[in-house]
């Protein structure tokens, strides 16, 4: 991933994790668990 992907992906991720699940709140498990993980994998990739 590119430094534009990073960036972008670490401003959607807090839209992930307030928006949607206060928007769709049966999905909010679903989407914090995904963002979880895919911030994890990048902190690993630091």
């Amino acid at each position: 991933t590119g430094v534009f992907s990073d960036v972008f992906y670490l401003t959607i991720s807090p839209l992930l994790f307030y928006i949607l699940p206060s928007r769709l709140p049966s999905l909010s498990p679903f989407y914090s668990d995904l963002a979880t993980r895919r911030l994890m994998l990048y902190l690993e990739e630091l």
